[in-house]
C-alpha cells in the first residue's frame, strides 16, 4: 500500500507529521487535526509519527516495546525525544490509533512545545467578542458541560477554542486547539438539542458506547468524535484570544453554582500542574528521555503555569452535584457583570 504523508502546523507553536500506509489512520488524524493541516514552517518543532496498521502486530525489530491497553489496543513502539523533535515509530491494530494519539502523540507535543515557552493546558477554552475563558479541573468535574452550556444556551457570540486542550503562547495568548468534540451520551441527555447534529449511525454508536461504559463500570470510555464545524455551525473560532479569567471547577453540595476568587496563585499553579501531568501519566510510563528529562519538563511547565496565573484572575466555580439545571446560573455568573457581593467576570 502507498505510504501517505500529512503535515499539521499548529499556529507555528508546534507541528506534527504523519507517515502511514493505513487509510484509516490517515483519515483519523486528518479529521482530528483538520484545523492545523498546513505546510510546516522551517522552525516549528515537530513530532513525527510513523505508523503501520496491523491487526496482529509483530515487532518491527530490535528496540521496540510492546503495550496493551485495556485488552483491545495493542501496539509496538519506540520513542526518541530531543529538543528539536520527537519520533514515534510503531505498528498496531486499529484500536491502538486513538490510544497512541492520547498516550504518546499528544504529550509529546506538550513536551516539545514547552521548550518554546508554549503551554498546552488541559482545559476547555471559550471566547466571546475577543477575550477567552479557560475552564480547568480534574477529570469528570464538568469542563465540557460548562463550555457546552455557554455555547448551547448562551448567545451566539460564544466560540470554542478547545474542547479538551488549549495552547497558551509565550505572551499569554490562548490559541485554538480545535480537535473534534468527544461526545458521550450523558452530555447529549443534558443538551438534547445537540442530537440533531449527529447522524443516525453516530447516535446509535453513542448509545452502544454508553452501554459498554456502564457494563465496564466506567473502565471502557469510547467517545463519538464529531467535527466542531458540525457541532457548532457558524461558530468559527478565532485563531487566538486574550484570556480574561481562569475557572477551576469544583463539585459541591450547593443547590446552585458559586463563584469565588482563589486564595493562592501558587496553589492554583500547583493544581494545574497536577491536572496536566495526570493527563501525561501514560507517556511518562511509556517514554523515556535523556537524563532528568521529566524533572526538567516539570520545571518548564511550572514556570509557564506561574506566569499564566500571575497574568489573569483565577476563580473557583463550585458546581452542584447531580442533574440540577445549572445553565442559567452559569450564564448569569459569566455573561453579566455581577451586581451582588460576589466577584464578577465580564467576558
Amino acid at each position: 500500500m502507498t505510504r501517505t504523508s500529512q503535515s499539521f502546523d499548529m499556529h507555528g507553536l508546534a507541528g506534527f507529521t504523519l507517515l502511514t500506509d493505513d487509510r484509516h489512520t490517515a483519515e483519523y488524524f486528518a479529521a482530528e487535526y483538520g484545523f492545523a493541516q498546513n505546510q510546516l514552517a522551517n522552525d516549528v518543532p515537530i513530532v513525527e509519527l510513523r505508523w503501520k496498521e496491523s491487526a496482529l502486530p509483530r515487532s518491527p525489530g530490535p528496540g521496540y516495546r510492546f503495550h496493551v491497553h485495556k485488552a483491545a489496543a495493542r501496539w509496538y513502539y519506540r520513542v526518541e525525544l530531543s529538543e528539536s523533535g520527537v519520533l514515534i515509530d510503531g505498528a498496531g491494530n486499529r484500536a491502538a490509533v486513538p490510544m497512541v494519539h492520547h498516550m504518546l502523540l499528544h504529550p509529546a507535543l506538550r513536551w516539545l512545545a514547552s521548550f518554546r515557552k508554549v503551554l498546552l493546558l488541559h482545559a476547555a477554552c471559550v471566547a466571546r467578542n475577543g477575550p477567552s475563558l479557560l475552564i480547568s479541573g480534574a477529570g469528570g468535574v464538568g469542563k465540557t458541560t460548562t463550555s457546552t452550556a455557554l455555547l448551547a444556551r448562551g448567545d451566539s457570540e460564544w466560540r470554542l477554542l478547545g474542547d479538551d486542550y488549549v495552547f497558551i503562547g509565550p505572551h499569554g495568548k490562548s490559541y485554538s486547539h480545535g480537535t473534534r468534540a468527544h461526545l458521550y451520551l450523558d452530555l447529549l441527555r443534558r443538551f438534547p438539542e445537540l442530537s440533531d447534529r449527529l447522524t443516525a449511525v453516530e447516535s446509535a454508536r453513542l448509545r452502544l458506547n454508553w452501554t459498554l461504559r456502564t457494563l465496564s463500570r466506567d473502565r471502557v470510555k469510547i467517545p463519538v468524535r464529531v467535527e466542531l464545524d458540525r457541532m457548532w455551525p457558524g461558530r468559527t473560532p478565532p485563531k487566538s484570544a486574550q484570556p480574561a479569567a481562569l475557572l477551576l471547577l469544583r463539585l459541591s453540595n450547593d443547590t446552585q453554582p458559586r463563584l469565588e476568587p482563589v486564595s493562592s496563585s501558587a496553589e492554583t499553579a500547583d493544581e494545574l500542574m497536577s491536572i496536566n501531568f495526570h493527563e501525561a501519566r501514560h507517556f511518562i510510563e511509556l517514554a523515556s528521555g535523556p537524563g532528568d528529562w521529566l524533572d526538567l519538563w516539570k520545571a518548564r511547565e511550572r514556570s509557564l503555569m506561574a506566569q499564566l496565573v500571575s497574568r489573569i484572575p483565577s476563580y473557583e466555580l463550585h458546581l452542584p452535584r447531580g442533574t440540577v439545571d445549572v445553565e442559567p446560573f452559569i450564564l448569569s455568573l459569566l455573561e453579566k457583570e455581577s451586581t451582588g457581593n460576589g466577584p464578577a467576570i465580564k467576558i
